[in-house]
């Protein structure tokens, strides 16, 4: 059998939260044989922790959990604390999961064969030009600082949740997606990419189009990398 929580950090995200979960749950319900869904209330000021209240009371594969506002990486941690099942995936609110992604990755998890499972995207649709400098300055950075050389650091990862026993995860923003996989590595476990098609974006913007969470993050990568 092979099991899967799934994690997703919501802060504001009442417009589009339900048809969010409901869409990346549909997308792995008839790959795995167990599933429990966590949503991560990122100390929202809006409808969204009454919505998943109302919409997934009473059914015992969807988990709430309430933290105040943290960021992403803060999150994810979080829901890590909440999970029992043998492989974790972390999915934003505002890209669920489509069919065609779970479909490439499921194969090398049903092997029982890998770790973490990196997913990078052929082409990054609806990007300006300006995000596109942004994440390719944050690609070449992580790899010029941490001597690692994939393809893509910040898309949907997914991980066999016993990694969690060896990696404690500093980070707080969304860095820490980047952090799993350089101490993953150091620690020799099996990593593979995958190539997978992006959707569009649901709504807002990336995150690496904010200053602050820019800012954030970079602060977050110098300050693990003078630690090491």
């Amino acid at each position: 059998m092979t099991s899967l929580s799934i994690i997703t950090p919501a802060y504001n995200e009442e417009e589009i939260i339900i048809a969010s979960v409901k869409q990346t749950f549909e997308s792995c319900k008839h790959q795995f044989d167990e599933i429990e869904y966590i949503v991560v209330n990122d100390g929202s000021t809006d409808n969204t922790e009454k919505l998943i209240v109302q919409e997934f009371q009473g059914n015992s594969i969807f988990k709430l959990i309430n933290k105040s506002n943290g960021g992403f990486g803060s999150a994810v941690r979080e829901g890590l604390k909440h999970c029992t099942k043998d492989f974790v995936i972390c999915v934003p609110a505002d890209s669920p999961l489509d069919p065609e992604t779970i479909k490439k990755i499921y194969p090398d998890i049903q092997k029982n064969q890998v770790d973490l499972i990196i997913t990078y995207r052929k082409e990054r649709k609806g990007y300006s030009s300006v995000m596109l400098m942004n994440s390719f300055i944050y690609h070449k950075l992580v790899s010029a600082l941490f001597l690692i050389w994939f393809k893509d650091y910040n898309w949907i990862h997914i991980y066999r949740k016993d990694i969690f026993n060896d990696i404690q995860i500093q980070s707080s923003g969304i860095f820490m997606l980047a952090e799993v996989i350089i101490k993953a590595r150091k620690r020799g476990f099996i990593i593979k990419e995958i190539e997978v098609e992006q959707k569009q974006r649901v709504t807002g913007d990336a995150t690496m189009t904010k200053p602050n969470a820019i800012f954030k993050t970079f602060k977050e990568m110098l300050e693990f990398r003078m630690s090491m």
